[in-house]
């Protein structure tokens, strides 16, 4: 309740700031304000982003990493509650599934579209709806808001800043490993001055360029552990109010995973770092207390508590 009642109001705040002024710069006064660091910084960064949805995860890539992780959660929470955490709930999931097409997070976009529709293998309750209406949504404001117009566009075409940038990365990656065999470690971020000049982003290599291949490897295998212990045993999942936390939060985690193939958020910016292993570590947490429980308690043959997210 408090992540999704800190969600939305982060939600508010943003949409109605972006909606009122349109630039992305709006909100870095109010941010000052609040006592957030770094927001002169900030500013100059944006200018190049004014036409997306500025926000307190100060950078749209960084708040539509977050927003395709809470949503499911959301999504999952309000579909198996009542009252006001059930309407918190929903309310999170629509205004989020909205500020994530107005951050232009082409990354974090695909990977919720690419995770719904996983969910939607394992037959979830209303889950049709929802890709129904976030797909009305997303065609209104396609018509209405050209800035998505641009950036869905970029993703086919081959002169998009972004894009041409990440193809440098990519082409400059091996040398930058060939330099730093065994990573550069935490105290610095990519790109090293007077060495490289240029990150990497994505999630998985950018582990070999904070600690070498050895560390990718690590992050693999601690993913391989986590999705071993969290996937759920039969390809229908049953989503109700024991299963809901376990769930959206696995599914959330699996969000990230796919958005590293397009950023590198969850490698190094702290509050995406922190959100990420909290949610591998509720996953955890309510899958072991969901299979203990089924353990002692016998279970109706047409009811099912698994928590994970079909596979």
């Amino acid at each position: 309740m408090a992540l999704l009642g800190g969600t939305l109001l982060l939600l508010v705040l943003s949409i109605s700031v972006y909606v009122t002024k349109g630039s992305a710069t709006a909100i870095i006064p109010i941010l000052g304000s609040l006592g957030y660091s770094g927001a002169d910084i900030l500013s100059e960064s944006l200018l190049s982003l004014a036409s997306r949805m500025g926000s307190p995860w100060m950078h749209p890539n960084v708040a539509g990493g977050a927003l395709a992780m809470l949503l499911p959660l959301a999504f999952c929470f309000g579909m198996t509650r009542t009252g006001s955490a059930r309407r918190l709930g929903l309310t999170v999931a629509a205004l989020g599934a909205i500020g994530l097409l107005l951050t232009g997070s082409r990354g974090a976009l695909l990977s919720l579209i690419a995770v719904m529709l996983l969910m939607a293998r394992g037959r979830i309750p209303h889950l049709g709806r929802l890709l129904m209406g976030g797909l009305v949504a997303g065609i209104f404001l396609l018509a209405f808001y050209p800035p998505l117009q641009d950036r869905l566009m970029g993703l086919f075409t081959s002169d998009d800043a972004s894009t041409a940038i990440r193809f440098l990365e990519y082409s400059h990656f091996p040398d930058a490993v060939a330099t730093f065999p065994f990573g550069i470690g935490f105290k610095v971020d990519p790109p090293v001055l007077g060495y490289t000049k240029f990150g990497i982003s994505n999630l998985w290599l950018n582990f070999i360029y904070k600690i070498g291949l050895p560390g990718m490897l690590l992050f693999i295998a601690v993913t391989i552990s986590w999705w071993k212990e969290v996937r759920p045993g039969s390809d229908r999942v049953v989503l109700t109010r024991e299963n809901a936390i376990a769930l959206g939060c696995t599914t959330g985690v699996l969000s990230a995973l796919f958005s590293g193939l397009f950023d590198h958020y969850f490698s190094f910016t702290s509050v995406l770092v922190a959100l990420f292993w909290l949610f591998v570590g509720i996953s955890l947490h309510e899958t072991r207390r969901l299979r203990a429980k089924a353990e002692t308690t016998p279970q109706h043959p047409d009811a099912s508590h698994e928590p994970g997210a079909s596979s």
